[in-house]
């Protein structure tokens, strides 16, 4: 059977996700010296082919949208243009590396965070004017 050529599987729990691919597919997986990702060898060395990765997975763009909608107005509408050069191309809201290396855990839920942020430059604006 040939090999795949490449993969990303994204994951909410790694562990568990490893162990499953490991049994089921008798893959190798391995953590990456490089950061929070894993190697993943889908066949032998000798067969032709890139492997895969696996990593924590994240909250896309447009989940971030819809929760600052959510707190500014509901029916404001998505409106998708080409991107602009130095834009943000992706965007993690998760917080597990800082909570791990640095001991830390945020006060604030990522909802009430938004609408505090988003009164503030509402406050802010306002009283330019």
């Amino acid at each position: 059977m040939p090999k795949i050529v490449h993969f990303e599987i994204n994951a909410d729990d790694l562990s568990r996700a490893k162990g499953f691919y490991e049994r089921v597919f008798k893959w190798k997986i391995e953590k990456w010296e490089g950061g929070d990702y894993w190697v993943i060898t889908s066949g032998d060395e000798d067969e032709e082919g890139i492997d895969g990765g696996m990593q924590q997975r994240e909250e896309p763009t447009d989940q971030i949208f819809n929760y600052i909608k959510e707190v500014i107005n509901p029916s404001i509408e998505e409106k998708h243009g080409p991107s602009k050069k130095g834009e943000q191309i992706r965007s993690v809201i998760d917080c597990q590396k800082a909570q791990k290396s640095l001991k830390w855990s945020p006060e604030t839920a990522l909802m009430e965070g938004l609408r505090d942020t988003i009164k503030y430059f509402q406050r802010a604006s306002s009283n330019t004017v």
